[in-house]
């Protein structure tokens, strides 16, 4: 969907991650360098990560565990620029 004439943001990006408990240290490490690698990205105003605690209609179980995290940018070209960083690439990469 392409924004309005004029859009300037903020933006909001929202990526969920089903990780398998054998995984998690590994998770936790690659998406640590990524959000200390981003912390300094122009218009970054909020990285979050968030992991889901079990309730009575968990998506997590057993196996997997999920994963939310939550950015805001100042404008769209600043999370286009994120998207395609080095940084953000070698996460998509590396993820386990």
């Amino acid at each position: 969907m392409p924004l309005p004439a004029g859009f300037s943001g903020p933006v909001y990006a929202y990526q969920t991650f089903h990780v398998r408990l054998g995984a998690l240290p590994e998770f936790c490490e690659v998406v640590s360098a990524l959000m200390k690698a981003s912390k300094n990205d122009p218009g970054l105003m909020k990285m979050d990560l968030h992991r889901e605690l079990p309730w009575a209609q968990s998506l997590s179980n057993d196996e997997f565990s999920l994963f939310l995290m939550v950015q805001e940018w100042s404008n769209p070209l600043d999370l286009e620029k994120h998207v395609t960083s080095a940084h953000a690439v070698r996460f998509g990469a590396t993820l386990p």
